[in-house]
């Protein structure tokens, strides 16, 4: 039994098909938003559906083909042909008796690169005599929606049907029966050559662009777990190259043996391959030098802000999709010889304005505050708290003027140790500091699992669960700014100790 996904996973690799059958791959994840009202339930209050069937899972294709006749709607209906399952999410029986088809998916504008899977799906409607119309919706969320207030959502504005897929602009681009019709495909050789898969038979495993584009792919650790186990300089840590494999297979292992003709010249790359040949660790001390003298006044702020994501805003002047900030940790450093303090918030539900007030209250009008990869995050949901709360955006500006991000010498190029093994993230640069400031020796130890952790906080636990809790979340976003103070001493470490060699 084979499902549409499957096929688009086959084809793309015959290993990534074969890994995601696999049980630790299906087990339940944390979704990075969260969805309180179901969007199936609020694609039915959209379209107030009425009359309708409720597919199940393992539902044999002969009911849903015998009870199609009996409803106007069909929900999560399975229909089955050559082996392929497919659970349609919505189709309704117009007035000529055709079948209009919605898909839904929990997003905020459908592209085109959705219309396969659509066309698979209609392959094995056709194939099973289903009478259709060629009318191919998509439901999806509107963008433009805003919550008016902390009630009742507007489902009606909420959810949008549309014909067309959109564009990167967002904007409606082509019809979508039309290039469903033209995706349309014959997937009986496909299914075939899945049925016949004979793992023991397929060639040996080889990268190409699809292992790492956009995104690495889940099952690459299943493919070259070998990587895992590599030497901090090993060559297979060079950033953003083409080439890096091909120097690899010619016997060139380690960063410090890079053919000067094959990489693409970048600052972090030169950073890389000088940290191997100087004994694991670049540093451009005039570079980071200058970036301290600009950025750093006293007292200083290290800052981290966590925050959860709703798909439906149910928060006033959240849209689909926003996020609400639900903790932030501040260690504070008065001056170059005082004690590190610490300061923290950790709220519930709505408390948005409880955690400004509470940051604002504990910064005071000057001095660093110090981010990783702040323009992208906490500079973001401060302009966000501006907008929601303007009798405070003067306020709120005055902490943005000041806040300084200390990714920007490692992605500058400044400074670089061969234990960072090629990534930039604040989790990967504390290794460099010892097996006992990793995160892995947390009890949340990533993002994900500290908004799991709020989610089940903000529905209410008795009190020793609310204490442990907290406990933990306190732990984690307090590992990241107490690490920023670490990165902040070890910069002055390296240029004194440059000062007195």
């Amino acid at each position: 039994m084979f499902h549409v996904t499957d096929i688009q996973k086959y084809l793309t690799c015959p290993y990534m098909y074969i890994y995601s059958t696999e049980e630790d791959y299906n087990k339940e994840r944390v979704s990075f938003f969260r969805l309180d009202v179901p969007f199936l339930t609020c694609a039915e209050k959209k379209l107030k559906v009425k009359n309708a069937f409720y597919g199940q899972v393992g539902d044999p294709v002969e009911k849903t083909l015998r009870i199609m006749n009996n409803y106007d709607w069909l929900i999560r209906a399975r229909f089955e042909y050559a082996e392929l399952r497919v659970n349609i999410f919505m189709m309704h029986k117009n007035e000529d008796s055709l079948w209009d088809l919605y898909f839904g998916k929990s997003e905020l504008s459908p592209h085109e690169d959705e219309a396969q899977y659509m066309a698979d799906c209609v392959w094995v409607l056709k194939n099973l005599g289903v009478p259709l119309s060629n009318n191919y919706f998509s439901i999806h969320f509107n963008a433009d929606y805003e919550q008016q207030d902390n009630g009742e959502v507007d489902y009606d504005s909420l959810i949008r049907v549309s014909r067309n897929f959109y564009n990167n602009h967002n904007n409606p681009s082509y019809e979508i029966n039309m290039i469903v019709d033209r995706k349309e495909r014959d997937l009986t050789p496909i299914l075939k050559e899945m049925k016949n898969l004979d793992v023991s038979t397929l060639q040996g495993k080889i990268r190409t662009s699809k292992c790492t584009k956009r995104y690495k792919c889940s099952f690459y650790d299943n493919c070259w777990p070998q990587e895992k186990k590599l030497p901090d300089n090993s060559i297979l840590t060079l950033v953003n190259s083409e080439h890096k494999y091909d120097m690899y297979r010619s016997g060139k292992k380690y960063l410090r043996d890079a053919d000067a003709n094959l990489l693409e010249g970048s600052k972090l790359q030169y950073a890389q391959v000088m940290a191997d040949k100087n004994g694991g660790l670049f540093v451009d001390y005039l570079g980071l030098k200058g970036f301290l003298d600009a950025s750093i006044t006293f007292p200083l702020y290290f800052l981290d802000f966590e925050w959860d994501t709703y798909a439906v805003p149910i928060y006033k002047g959240m849209h689909p999709f926003d996020v609400a900030l639900f903790q932030y940790s501040l260690h504070i450093l008065e001056s170059p010889e005082a004690e590190l303090k610490h300061k923290e918030y950790i709220g519930v539900n709505d408390c948005r304005k409880a955690l400004m007030e509470s940051l604002i209250e504990n910064l005071a009008e000057k001095g660093s505050i110090v981010t990783f990869n702040g323009v992208g995050a906490e500079e973001i949901r401060m302009r966000e708290l501006s907008k929601l709360y303007p009798e405070r955006k003067e306020e709120i500006d005055g902490i943005l003027e000041r806040m300084v991000d200390f990714s920007l010498p490692f992605s500058f190029g400044l400074v670089y140790h061969t234990k960072m093994k090629g990534y930039y993230s604040l989790k990967q640069i504390v290794e460099i500091f010892g097996e006992n400031m990793s995160y892995k020796n947390l009890d949340i130890s990533k993002a994900m699992n500290a908004v799991a952790e709020w989610r089940i906080l903000e529905k209410g636990v008795d009190e020793e669960k609310e204490k442990v809790i907290r406990e933990n979340l306190s732990a984690y976003c307090g590992m990241d700014t107490y690490s920023l103070y670490l990165v902040y001493k070890w910069f002055l470490e390296i240029l004194k100790g440059k000062d007195n060699a």
